[in-house]
């Protein structure tokens, strides 16, 4: 009897290249899991981490502070006017650092870029929505006088010669949803790298037209900031 055609059949491939020892490592896994093959177990997998970030959500939605820990955290150098800590900076914002204690922050994220990097990055169109955890840790952790400052470069659209808006919503959400208020911004003017459409440190066939500028300054601070006493050169 022919199997009933099922409402979303399952016609798209995919290539994942494997050494002999990860295939054996993950047919071993999958079996010792009661499934039948890669395809069930990378299902699997997808799933299950779909239903996680569900459950993370939730819980931070409750109590970010218990999404983090200050003691995952490494102390990497010690001074006595102060420390450096290598890990995730939200263990520190939520974990470590006590409500309204800190002066100053200052960051930057990886980008919204088209191309990714080695160490990670997030697509701009879901930027805004990576960086929230970061900016409930940054508005928990500064003073009522405190000052942001974010160092953060543009990206491109993929397919046309066209510019990402993410940075843009990126500070108009941290101004309408955290309580910030923009206070200067500044552009660096790097005339020896010229970014273009096939992104930062990419030269794109055919271009004719660069900018000279990529990457912007946010300095953005709480309403009781007094701006006079603050300079950024």
């Amino acid at each position: 009897m022919a199997r009933p055609k099922a409402d979303t059949p399952r016609d798209s491939f995919a290539n994942v290249r494997l050494t002999t020892e990860e295939r054996d490592a993950i047919e071993s896994t999958a079996r010792a899991m009661g499934l039948k093959s890669i395809s069930e177990y990378v299902r699997h997998l997808h799933q299950q981490n779909a239903f996680t970030a569900q459950q993370n959500r939730a819980l931070y939605e409750v109590s970010p502070q218990a999404m983090y820990d200050g003691n995952r955290l490494k102390r990497f150098f010690e001074t006595r006017r102060g420390n450096i800590y290598q890990g995730d900076s939200r263990d520190y914002l939520f974990g470590l650092a006590k409500p309204e204690s800190v002066d100053l922050i200052v960051t930057s994220p990886p980008f919204g870029l088209v191309r990714k990097k080695s160490y990670g990055n997030e697509d701009a169109d879901d930027y805004c929505e990576w960086f929230r955890p970061f900016a409930d840790g940054f508005k928990r952790a500064l003073k009522p006088n405190g000052s942001l400052v974010i160092d953060i470069g543009g990206a491109w659209k993929p397919g046309t010669p066209t510019r990402s808006l993410y940075h843009f919503e990126l500070l108009v959400m941290l101004c309408k949803e955290f309580g910030f208020h923009l206070c200067q911004e500044h552009f660096w003017w790097n005339p020896s790298k010229l970014p273009h459409a096939g992104g930062v440190g990419q030269r794109a066939p055919g271009t004719r037209f660069c900018y000279l500028q990529q990457q912007r300054i946010y300095r953005i601070y709480f309403e009781e900031s007094p701006n006079k006493k603050i300079r950024i050169y």
